[in-house]
């Protein structure tokens, strides 16, 4: 069970991708040469708020997946040995996780030493990732190199700016030459949307942008499900950028009492969104409750929202008392990933946060750890 959590939570990380009409994949593996003592697989990934978790044996080297599928999905697939209390051993160690792009049809992975070390056959959209992660590779070498450079004590202020714009026209060559391209040779690619995302960048302009390229694709792909999921996520996202007005929404305490976001306007106010089965959400939980006292008795509050289901109403409400978050307003529509506020600000990971001003304006994202208390110093000085 312990083991199943610990999946859980790295199923915050994955990115969502919508799917449309489901069809049949079949997944066959072989792991030749294997360095580790391994027995058991679990395959995981979430689209449209919903999460999937699957498991197979490892036997002779070899395991199998079979599932319901419409279009790409990235998925992450983890090997390791159970072992009895130590649960998930092995699991943070990256040569034995696989990340790979599916869709339907017969797929066929081969790892040799590490599972890590794999070969995909039968996945065009894996085909198609491997080709635009290539073509990105030098780019990506050349800003880390550029990076670890600008950390050299010795390096002046100038120097380092120079690097630091350096590193910045790589990245929009990389855009330009790289996703840009791409997006231009394949308008019917199964990482379309996916180059798009890459390429859409953080500012109002550049997804502006993108939301006229994405008009232009053919009809098919603008009409397709993931598609459309696309173009409201992109929207969703221009419509909660720093310095936007925090959309509104109603939700539930867990006495069943209908709050508004809007009710704490005049005041700072984190809005925090979590969930009591969110292993990173909970140990981020201390962190935003000594902000909380901290800085209560001068115009800061915290509004968080649950994306906890109505069957786990009961461990909602006890990991509120546990983390000790009731000095605010805790609230949920307990529709899990479909909670609608969450759906309304684009959230695909958890703990994600936004701070806001006592206008209702957005002026920072995911402040986590020490960074929310020496924001709020800046904003409101030292307690």
């Amino acid at each position: 069970m312990k083991t199943i959590r610990l999946l859980v939570s790295l199923l915050c990380l994955l990115p969502v991708l919508a799917l449309g009409q489901n069809k049949k994949v079949k997944i066959t593996g072989q792991f030749k040469k294997i360095t580790g003592d391994f027995d058991k697989l679990y395959l995981f990934y979430k689209y449209d708020g919903e999460q999937f978790l699957d498991s197979s044996a490892l036997k002779n080297g070899k395991y199998s997946f079979e599932f319901d599928l419409a279009q790409p999905v990235q998925v992450r697939i983890i090997v390791f040995k159970a072992i009895p209390g130590r649960p998930g051993a092995g699991i943070s160690n990256p040569d034995n996780t696989l990340s790979i792009f599916l869709e339907p049809g017969n797929i066929k992975l081969e790892s040799e030493g590490k599972f890590s070390n794999v070969k995909v056959s039968g996945s065009k959209s894996h085909a198609e990732f491997e080709k635009l992660n290539a073509l990105a590779s030098n780019y990506q070498a050349k800003s880390m190199d550029l990076m670890r450079k600008s950390q050299d004590k010795n390096l002046s202020e100038s120097d380092k700016k120079a690097i630091q714009e350096e590193v910045k026209a790589l990245q929009t060559q990389l855009k330009e030459d790289v996703y840009g391209r791409y997006i231009q040779d394949n308008p019917t690619s199964p990482m379309l949307f996916y180059a798009l995302q890459r390429y859409a960048g953080s500012s109002r302009e550049e997804m502006m942008k993108v939301l006229e390229m994405y008009k232009k694709l053919p009809e098919e792909q603008r009409d397709s499900r993931e598609g459309i999921a696309f173009a409201k996520r992109l929207q969703g996202q221009l419509e909660i950028m720093i310095g936007s007005i925090a959309p509104d929404f109603t939700q539930a305490t867990p006495d069943g009492e209908m709050v508004s976001l809007s009710s704490t306007r005049g005041k700072y106010v984190l809005l925090d969104f979590w969930a009591s089965w969110c292993g990173p959400c909970r140990k981020e939980n201390p962190h935003v409750v000594q902000a909380f006292n901290n800085y209560k008795d001068k115009g800061f509050t915290v509004f968080g929202v649950s994306l906890d289901r109505e069957s786990a109403k009961a461990n909602w409400i006890k990991a509120i008392a546990d983390d000790g978050l009731g000095g605010w307003t805790n609230v949920s529509d307990l529709k899990y990933w479909s909670n609608e506020a969450a759906l309304k600000y684009g959230v695909t990971g958890i703990p994600q946060n936004y701070l806001i001003d006592p206008e209702g304006k957005i002026i920072a994202k995911n402040l986590r750890g020490e960074a929310l208390e020496k924001e709020l110093e800046k904003l409101i000085g030292k307690n």
